[in-house]
């Protein structure tokens, strides 16, 4: 009897000793690991623990330094596999200056407690998804401001996340800067700073009706594309709200390439018709057309080749045809940059 009660003993006590957390502190460029693998141990570090990948129970700390500031990391963790549970997960817990995680295709991660983003007075911290899905209790971006940035002291931590592809970041509860009803309220005098930039098919969960804050008019939740838009929707049957991306239909923007850009078009072919300062090349049978927001170049061919295209020696109000003395878009005199937000090609493949 005796017996089976010291076995009980000692195995309460092995349970217990192994649900106990640590810290573990990213070591990029410091130990032996390679200093990009989220799941590879010899890249994580414990003073009381050694080395080890974060799990469950543990505090997963982004810090700018290792243990000392002889220490600098110079790499940071890159997730495109599934990562196992963490409590928390912090960018500049203790130190100052930049951190980040880059999340891609393939790779996950819950943090069961709690995420910051910029947690002590000048830190900074990045999260960059282009992919993969990244799940968060409590989700704090920029965080832990000083009292006196009016006058001119140290500033809080500054979060920012960047979404991408088809990244899927989804969040229990959300706070930009130190107190989330100040900032929701446009206090000016917060020192913690927080922004989200979304893009392409990136999705931005909370959980709750968030329709109502002020998040996208203020700016926190934000497209990074220039003309693009954030939509809140409101899933009533999960209880928790999208932001997503809304692009338009078809966008082209060309500029002069020079800082800041003069913008010389910037045509969404939202028009009835095609406006007149685009030249048209289309020999029959091939057309071109713009109908509900789309500009279509059709060739009429399914067997042989041919080309449909438009260009312009203007810019869109055809006020503008030289800069800098030369022609507007020749390429040696001045840096060109265009770009297309959304192309589209269909055809019948020949034969």
């Amino acid at each position: 009897m005796i017996k089976t009660v010291k076995w009980s003993i000692a195995i309460l006590m092995a349970t217990m000793v192994g649900a106990q957390a640590a810290n573990f502190m990213w070591g990029g460029g410091v130990g032996p690991g390679d200093g990009t693998s989220w799941n590879s141990a010899s890249n994580w570090h414990s003073g009381a623990f050694g080395n080890g990948v974060p799990n469950t129970n543990d505090h997963a700390q982004l810090e700018s330094y290792l243990f000392t500031t002889n220490n600098q990391v110079t790499s940071w963790p890159v997730l495109n596999t599934v990562a196992s549970n963490v409590s928390v997960l912090t960018w500049g817990w203790d130190t100052t200056n930049a951190t980040s995680l880059t999340v891609k295709h393939g790779g996950t991660i819950h943090a069961t407690a709690l995420a910051r983003i910029g947690s002590k007075i000048d830190s900074s911290g990045t999260l960059d998804m282009t992919g993969g899905i990244v799940t968060i209790n409590a989700l704090e971006v920029g965080h832990n401001a000083s009292t006196d940035v009016t006058s001119g002291g140290p500033t809080g931590g500054s979060g920012i996340v960047n979404l991408s592809v088809n990244a899927v970041l989804h969040a229990g509860t959300l706070q930009f800067g130190q107190e989330m009803a100040d900032y929701n309220a446009g206090d000016p005098n917060l020192d913690g700073t927080g922004q989200i930039n979304m893009e392409g098919s990136a999705r931005f969960i909370v959980n709750g009706d968030q329709t109502g804050t002020n998040w996208i008019a203020n700016g926190y939740i934000a497209p990074a594309i220039p003309g693009e838009s954030i939509v809140a929707t409101y899933d009533s049957a999960n209880a928790r709200t999208e932001f997503t991306v809304e692009q338009p239909l078809a966008t082209v923007l060309w500029d002069d390439g020079f800082d800041p850009p003069t913008s010389m078009w910037d045509e969404d072919f939202s028009a009835g018709t095609l406006n007149t300062n685009w030249s048209v090349f289309a020999p029959s049978p091939s057309s071109v057309t713009q109908t509900g927001g789309q500009l279509i170049m059709d060739t009429g061919e399914t067997t042989d080749t041919l080309l449909a295209a438009v260009y312009t020696l203007t810019n869109e109000a055809g006020t503008v045809t030289t800069y800098n003395g030369a022609q507007l878009y020749d390429f040696y005199d001045h840096q060109v940059s265009t770009r297309f937000d959304i192309a589209s090609m269909t055809g019948t493949p020949d034969g």
